[in-house]
């Protein structure tokens, strides 16, 4: 991929990304146990002791100097899963496609510059 495909790309994806952010819905405060306990309750994660990779997380981000935020720990655990679970005991996630906004589909030039860097990268 050429600097100006991957700059099409980037600028294409940041597009994709501005349409898809959400205009101004309210947003509910979770506390940090709540959140815990959701993550806990996920079938993936119920292997694992979810409070003390939390603490385990918390504690390398003080010696690493980072921010300790939902994205790295859900990271976190998600490498944890993966040196610890078994993959045959691990539940299956199919994922499901970010619909777009009010189920408009991406305009046809992205749809054509995705498809065309798609295809440069198998080459």
């Amino acid at each position: 991929m050429t600097d100006e495909q991957f700059t099409q790309l980037m600028t294409v994806l940041e597009a994709i990304r501005d349409r898809l952010t959400p205009t101004s819905k309210p947003v509910q405060a979770v506390t940090q146990a709540a959140w815990l306990e959701e993550v806990a309750a996920q079938p993936v994660y119920r292997a694992l002791n979810v409070r003390g990779e939390f603490d385990k997380m918390v504690q390398w981000c003080r010696v690493h100097q980072k921010e300790p935020t939902k994205r790295r720990f859900i990271n976190w655990l998600n490498r944890t899963v993966d040196d610890q679970v078994p993959a045959a005991t691990r539940p299956t996630v199919t994922p499901k496609p970010a619909p777009m906004p009010d189920g408009v589909p991406p305009p046809p030039e992205v749809l054509a510059l995705l498809n065309r860097v798609a295809g440069n990268m198998g080459q």
